[in-house]
């Protein structure tokens, strides 16, 4: 709280989020991903204004919608804001999936969306993540079983590489995910779609996969808007602003 009164209340708009939910359905997107950080403190009152902004596209049945939490929506144990998280996990992914079942694949238009959760409770002084030693196994195993030629699109919150290519800083990386550094480095991983970083960047690895980082939406006003082809594995990419 003391650092959202400080820093980012003056930092974030909110009606830049209420462009967005304007702007994108404009954009005629197959797929529209929001990697995480809805709220600021985990409170319920901003589950319940992001989701009612939001709304509109989770109504929009024209194109996919995928959400996973980032770590502003999971700083706490507290019940009731972990229940709201749930609730809001639960709507912007259509109510196909509770919190619980990630990571998960999920099959759209040819393309396999991995989605996974990395957010969880830290000390006042760390906005770290981590991936659980049962969602590391589920995915070094997907990973061994997925067919070479099979595209796929990493759905999480934290880079997996900084903008230079470099391992983020101890108080903010993710532990844990070294199935999906290697995925993305070596190729087998074609997009990695993330947040957290609040300036927007993209990079590409030398095996072809790309990461993106689509920056904070009411910071930064822009969302990022990738065309990928499946079948040659092409991608372009812009930033639009709002």
């Amino acid at each position: 709280m003391f650092n959202h009164l400080v820093r980012r209340a003056r930092k974030h708009r909110w009606e830049l989020a209420v462009a967005a939910a304007e702007k994108i359905p404009a954009l005629n997107p197959d797929v529209v991903v929001c990697s995480g950080d809805l709220a600021t403190i985990s409170a319920p009152r901003e589950f319940e204004q992001a989701v009612q902004t939001l709304l509109p596209l989770v109504d929009d049945t024209s194109f996919e919608l995928l959400y996973v939490p980032g770590n502003h929506d999971y700083y706490t144990h507290d019940p009731v804001c972990v229940e709201h998280l749930r609730q809001a996990f639960h709507t912007m992914n259509r109510g196909r999936w509770q919190l619980g079942e990630l990571p998960l694949a999920h099959t759209f238009e040819g393309v396999e969306f991995v989605l996974v959760n990395e957010a969880r409770p830290e000390p006042p002084y760390s906005s770290a993540g981590g991936v659980t030693p049962v969602a590391q196994e589920w995915l070094q195993q997907w990973f061994t079983h997925l067919a070479d030629e099979t595209p796929v699109c990493l759905v999480h919150h934290y880079p997996l590489f900084d903008e230079q290519g470099r391992e983020l800083a101890r108080r903010r990386r993710c532990r844990g995910n070294e199935a999906m550094q290697q995925a993305l480095r070596e190729g087998a991983a074609h997009l990695s779609l993330c947040g957290h970083i609040h300036e927007p960047y993209a990079r590409e690895e030398a095996g072809g996969g790309i990461e993106f980082c689509a920056g904070s939406v009411t910071a930064c006003a822009t969302v990022t808007v990738i065309e990928f082809d499946p079948a040659s594995k092409a991608i372009a990419w812009e930033l639009v602003e709002l």
